[in-house]
């Protein structure tokens, strides 16, 4: 199944909707939903399985009225869910919020999170808020001024101060006067219908159930089911890798251990390279670090791929796994099935030889 979702801003900020479901059978790729909503309203779109969950910034999208919207979900290396591009009549104001934060707020906050000094943190983080500003004062969807002015109030209002987001503040409310969300801020929201109240209640429940599938036993002769994204974004799954053992690795750029790990790693494929794979998930919260750690430790010959979600957290797939700290591995037999745990060291190939040999 696959729900639209939201809230019906134009009654209440409390009053949740499940605007339109479709039952997606296996095999098919495009299914149509209508919404009825008499303002600009940010929606969700959230798969029962796999495709875009919870809501978030990559899987919400804004619909203007009287609207029709072309929504394509597209792998995204970071995120195994996808992200959505939206295209067609009233795709404007999405897009708009997309190509801004693609150019003024991602660059911005890789820089903070990565940056070595205090100053710099602080130099950074007042150009956010002052790119967040431009966005408020210039854009002419109300969508986009009220979601920057929300994030500027709860996450950077020391930098802005209380004078400025009150004027900010009026400056939407004039600039908007049709927009119920913006004109009710700060009004006490009622309380949501008993509707209301089912609907959330649903999707809090296709919430849980989703959560269960990436779950796995990871005890010894359990199957292993996993399927990732290389650099390329292209996913692999363990069922493309054929060889007699596969060992899946779990690492980070910025792991000492695992880097200890590395030369084990490489002589055990050495020795047995016809009959075993190496299957690296990597944690890195950046891609680059991924990728410059690969070259650095000439471990191309490993199936790279990347474990991490677009927070730089492990991913659904890895939690489901139980991996709480690296390095990490599991060394499965043909049928995916775990036959040993957390080799280490000169451990690897001891047991390799007592397999093979």
């Amino acid at each position: 199944m696959c729900y639209i979702h939201g809230f019906k801003t134009w009654v209440s900020g409390n009053e949740f909707a499940i605007f339109d479901s479709a039952e997606i059978k296996k095999g098919q790729n495009k299914v149509r939903f209508r919404i009825k909503h008499p303002i600009e309203e940010d929606v969700n779109l959230t798969f029962s399985k796999t495709g875009p969950g919870k809501p978030g910034r990559l899987s919400g999208f804004i619909v203007p009225p009287n609207s029709k919207l072309r929504v394509q979900v597209e792998p995204l290396l970071n995120h195994l869910d996808g992200y959505l591009i939206i295209s067609g009549k009233g795709s404007d104001a999405q897009n708009e919020d997309n190509n801004f934060r693609t150019k003024f707020i991602e660059p911005i906050m890789k820089k903070i999170e990565t940056s070595g000094s205090v100053d710099s943190v602080e130099y950074y983080t007042r150009q956010l808020v002052g790119n967040s500003i431009s966005m408020i004062k210039t854009t002419d969807h109300p969508q986009n001024a009220y979601g920057h002015f929300l994030a500027l109030r709860l996450e950077y209002s020391s930098y802005v101060g209380s004078d400025s987001l009150n004027k900010l503040k009026s400056f939407i409310k004039a600039k908007f006067p049709q927009a119920t969300y913006i004109q009710n801020l700060d009004k006490k929201t009622a309380h949501p219908s008993k509707q209301s109240e089912l609907m959330s209640a649903r999707m809090q429940q296709i919430y849980k159930e989703r959560e269960v599938i990436y779950k796995q036993n990871t005890t010894m002769d359990a199957k292993v089911v996993l399927s990732l994204c290389n650099s390329e974004k292209k996913i692999i799954s363990l069922n493309d890798v054929t060889s007699e053992y596969i060992l899946v690795d779990f690492w980070a750029s910025w792991c000492a251990p695992c880097q200890k790990e590395i030369p084990y790693l490489k002589e055990a494929l050495n020795k047995y390279k016809s009959k075993l794979n190496i299957y690296a998930v990597s944690l890195d919260r950046f891609s680059e670090a991924w990728e410059k750690a690969i070259k650095r430790d000439n471990s191309e010959d490993f199936i790279h791929v990347i474990g991490t979600d677009y927070n730089g957290l492990p991913n659904k797939v890895v939690k489901g796994l139980g991996i709480k700290s690296i390095p990490a591995n599991f060394l499965l037999d043909n049928n995916h099935r775990i036959i040993a745990k957390n080799l280490r060291g000169e451990r690897l190939v001891q047991v390799l030889d007592s397999l093979i040999q």
